[in-house]
């Protein structure tokens, strides 16, 4: 009886399809490992589409919107200094009337020339994403902004210290090398001196023990530049620096009579010739 009952349940159990007898055949997958392949599947494909989506509205916000509102915006931020100013646009004025000109050679605040400045390039970039006309409108950028450049490398060398300071030097000059048109390199090549001297000042204040107390002695740094023969650097640096803001003002007149015409040949194309049309 014994061996004839080891044969049945071995004829029955080798009747049973795997899953009946409590484990998986090796030649089927099991359920989860379909998912779990699926997954795989699935994902990098959505990654792709999530991509291929931030790509297209990346490239969208390059181009700019080329739109006649935004146009218009740029425009009158350039001219007037505010994008809601009731004034028409003025093809006729002269880029010396215009507030950007004046902000540039004004007597205005460094606090109103660095946010002018982030305004009209973002105008610029919101309508077009022009190589040249962006090359231009950072170069501009740039010396509205200078003065509070060279005031933040100073607080950050008077409150932090060294390290800090050329970190944030490091920031403004990379900014300046992503710029690729020769003529735009070549003058901001003096900014970036500028910015390196003002650094290079502050170092040999320190030097001459005129910085106490996160704040500069000023009488020592007049003795220091004046009545002490071996900190000649400091008047060196400081009379190159003067020498090299005299070079950047001679550029402010030609600099925004370039944005100017650029400005006006687009709004004649894009806006003026679309109304003669009608």
């Amino acid at each position: 009886m014994g061996p004839q009952t080891n044969n049945l349940t071995t004829n029955f159990n080798n009747n049973l399809p795997p899953d009946q007898l409590g484990f998986i055949s090796s030649s089927s997958p099991s359920r989860p490992q379909i998912k779990k392949k699926t997954i795989l599947l699935i994902v990098p494909v959505v990654i792709l589409i999530i991509l291929a989506i931030f790509l297209i509205i990346r490239q969208r916000n390059e181009a700019g919107s080329g739109s006649p509102e935004d146009l218009t915006k740029f425009v009158k931020i350039f001219q007037y200094g505010r994008p809601e100013d009731k004034k028409n646009v003025n093809l006729n004025l002269p880029a010396n009337y215009s507030y950007a000109y004046q902000i540039l050679d004004g007597s205005y605040s460094a606090d109103e020339r660095f946010s002018y400045g982030d305004q009209l390039y973002s105008a610029y970039r919101k309508y077009s994403g022009n190589k040249i006309g962006m090359e231009n409108l950072f170069l501009y950028k740039v010396y509205v902004q200078l003065d509070t450049y060279r005031e933040k490398l100073t607080e950050e060398f008077l409150k932090k210290d060294e390290v800090a300071t050329e970190k944030l030097l490091k920031s403004y000059l990379d900014a300046s090398q992503k710029n690729t048109l020769e003529s735009i390199k070549e003058k901001l090549s003096i900014t970036d001196k500028i910015l390196n001297n003002q650094v290079a000042y502050l170092k040999e204040l320190k030097n001459a023990g005129c910085i106490e107390e996160q704040s500069i002695n000023y009488q020592c740094e007049v003795d220091a530049k004046y009545n002490s023969g071996d900190r000649f650097d400091l008047s060196e640096i400081e009379e190159e620096n003067i020498d090299l803001q005299s070079e950047i003002k001679s550029d402010y007149e030609p600099l925004t009579n370039s944005i100017n015409n650029m400005l006006v040949g687009m709004y004649k194309a894009k806006i003026v010739k679309k109304e003669t049309k009608k």
